[in-house]
């Protein structure tokens, strides 16, 4: 094998070489571009929109919550005045 047999396929190798990484980072280039838009596109404006939903809810839950303490809070009141009444009566009228 003469020098430039070596040199024509050490050459050729090479080529192949830088065209199977070039190929490789095509290709992968275009999966990201996809996972990007979809990213973008499509997954963005649900991410966007659930905080809102989530800020919603709290506040239903917040005043749900807030209602459920002024009920109880109202019972406790007034099964205050009941037995405060109660024992500001005779005991004959109990």
């Amino acid at each position: 094998m003469t020098i430039k047999t070596k040199l024509m396929l050490n050459a050729g190798i090479v080529i192949l070489a830088v065209a199977a990484v070039s190929i490789s980072s095509f290709i992968g280039m275009n999966s990201i571009q996809g996972k990007l838009s979809y990213l973008t596109e499509k997954s963005t404006p649900y991410q966007v929109r659930r905080p809102a939903t989530s800020r919603s809810s709290r506040r239903q839950r917040v005043k749900r919550k807030n209602r459920w303490r002024r009920c109880n809070r109202a019972r406790r009141s007034s099964k205050r005045s009941r037995v405060k009444s109660s024992r500001l009566r005779p005991h004959s009228q109990r």
